[in-house]
């Protein structure tokens, strides 16, 4: 029975458990009789997947591959490319780029990680440290901070807006694997279709993979996603190009961007 309780509890096997036992733990610290090592040992830890499809222009990728660097603070990275990288601990698919490639890189980096928290990277993304200090509250849900700009690089138009993006993902990494592997089936089976979406658990349409459910956070200061000729998908500049308005809320254009400066060429 002992045995059992800490399987559920202290390793998180219950599957109605929401929120990890070092949060309980942490509401009520200083704690009699637990040391600051016993916290940690409850405490989940966090790892990234960064993916690649080697087509960014080689001085993007190595200023945001030095960005995120220095923004790991100790978390282990898995690097999914289609040719070798030397960055953080690298698997190469021999694969041709489109969506169902980069589905099989974030499934693949997934399996090969042992974290317990997973967050998802982009390689033509700035990652703030303060982005990978969160923790879903909740372990059953997918969530995307919302704290992200968008930035021109031919001549350093920005704008921000609130919106669910993949590269801004983070979740627990059973999770996200049991949804990528259903994502890769499906896609293999009948091909990818934008109803079904990119983000997971951002909406409720039939052709959805599956019931996932999503939230929001905010990190301390932006991360930027840098736009060039060679995204996968387009990017929008004018709150004309959304048929849909509720998907570009809080919309904002600058020359500068919170903690990162004057951007405009």
């Amino acid at each position: 029975a002992r045995q059992r309780v800490r399987e559920l509890i202290f390793e998180s096997k219950w599957p109605k458990q929401t929120t990890p036992l070092s949060w309980l733990v942490e509401r009520f610290w200083p704690v009699p009789g637990w040391t600051q090592e016993d916290l940690d040992k409850l405490t989940p830890s966090k790892g990234i997947v960064y993916y690649t499809d080697n087509r960014l222009d080689s001085n993007i990728m190595q200023a945001c591959q030095l960005q995120l660097r220095q923004s790991l603070n100790g978390h282990k990275i898995i690097t999914v490319s289609l040719q070798p990288i030397d960055f953080g601990e690298n698997i190469t698919l021999d694969l041709e780029r489109g969506y169902l490639t980069m589905f099989k890189q974030i499934l693949t980096g997934l399996e090969a990680c042992e974290s317990d928290i997973v967050f998802l990277a982009e390689h033509d993304i700035l990652y703030h440290p303060s982005h990978f200090n969160f923790t879903p509250p909740d372990r059953t849900k997918i969530y995307y901070n919302a704290n992200v700009w968008h930035l021109r690089i031919i001549d350093g138009h920005a704008v921000y807006y609130t919106a669910k993006r993949t590269s801004q993902l983070c979740a627990y990494r059973d999770v996200l694997i049991k949804h990528y592997r259903e994502r890769v089936a499906l896609v293999e089976q009948n091909g990818f279709s934008r109803k079904m979406g990119f983000e997971p658990g951002s909406h409720n349409r039939a052709e959805r993979v599956d019931d996932l459910k999503s939230g929001t956070w905010q990190s301390e200061y932006p991360n930027v996603d840098i736009k060039h000729d060679k995204n996968l998908t387009p990017a929008r500049w004018n709150q004309a190009d959304f048929r849909d308005k509720r998907n570009c809320q809080s919309w904002l254009e600058a020359d500068e961007i919170p903690y990162w400066g004057k951007v405009r060429i």
